[in-house]
């Protein structure tokens, strides 16, 4: 039961022609359910994950109450596509991949886009 509003999903969407690679710190708010995709390298650290997204593949990676910067799902980030890397090295930086709309605020559903 939500108070007021339903949640948010936070997604990472692959629009573009080549499967990515996504490697990343979860935060306590990183959340999803059976995905299969998903593997964790060291199983000592279960907060990092990686996965790959095919060409118009997305995951749900967590839903978001009130505020993204509140509840942000990665502490780190990295996008792979062609030899090219995208690194959010910290949470203000995994904010800044959302897209925005036209007064700089994170749109809902909270979306990150590989074009």
């Amino acid at each position: 039961m939500y108070a007021c509003n339903k949640p948010d999903n936070a997604l990472i969407i692959n629009k573009s022609k080549e499967t990515i690679k996504v490697k990343a710190i979860t935060s306590s708010f990183f959340y999803t359910i059976n995905e299969t995709r998903i593997i964790t390298p060291d199983t000592n650290k279960t907060d990092h994950i990686e996965f790959h997204l095919k060409p118009n593949e997305s995951l749900n990676c967590g839903h978001i109450n009130k505020n993204l910067a509140d509840e942000i799902p990665f502490e780190k980030l990295t996008i792979i596509k062609n030899n090219k890397t995208i690194e959010a090295k910290n949470k203000d930086e995994v904010l800044n991949l959302f897209e925005k709309n036209t007064f700089g605020i994170a749109k809902s559903p909270y979306t990150i886009v590989i074009k």
